[in-house]
């Protein structure tokens, strides 16, 4: 794992840096999230917000102020880093459980992509929550091709 010191630095290029090339930015934000396993992209969120840095819990039972990119670290490397349910402006957090195979899937995906997991899903979750209809036909052709499958196996 990165030390606190070296990851809020090299948080702190990223934000400062207004002429870094896109694709060095996106590499050493890789790095970043990879190396302190930032796995809801928390890093990604801090460097796009421009005045709310506060996460809660869902029943608000807790809060942390986010500002500083040390406090960034602590709360992605502690306990709530990974926690479900944990809300900030405009986003609310989710986890799922996937199969290992799937998993791998997508992380060689992501990385021929450049992308992650976490956009890719939410960006599918965008489509099926704006258009219904298509998403539901789609999903029932899937479910239909499993099943015809199973049946032949």
């Amino acid at each position: 794992m990165i030390s606190r010191k070296t990851y809020c630095r090299a948080l702190k290029l990223l934000q400062t840096q207004e002429n870094f090339a896109a694709e060095s930015r996106q590499i050493l934000l890789t790095l970043l999230r990879d190396s302190i396993d930032d796995v809801c992209d928390y890093t990604s969120w801090w460097l796009s917000e421009t005045d709310d840095f506060c996460v809660w819990t869902e029943d608000e039972s807790q809060r942390w102020d986010l500002h500083k990119p040390e406090a960034l670290y602590d709360f992605i490397t502690g306990e709530y880093g990974r926690a479900e349910h944990i809300c900030g402006k405009n986003f609310v957090t989710v986890s799922i459980l996937l199969d290992a195979d799937v998993k791998e899937q997508l992380d060689s995906f992501c990385d021929e992509h450049d992308t992650t997991p976490g956009q890719i899903l939410t960006t599918a979750l965008e489509w099926m929550v704006h258009h219904p209809e298509e998403a539901k036909s789609y999903l029932e052709n899937l479910m239909e091709k499993d099943a015809s499958c199973e049946k032949k196996n």
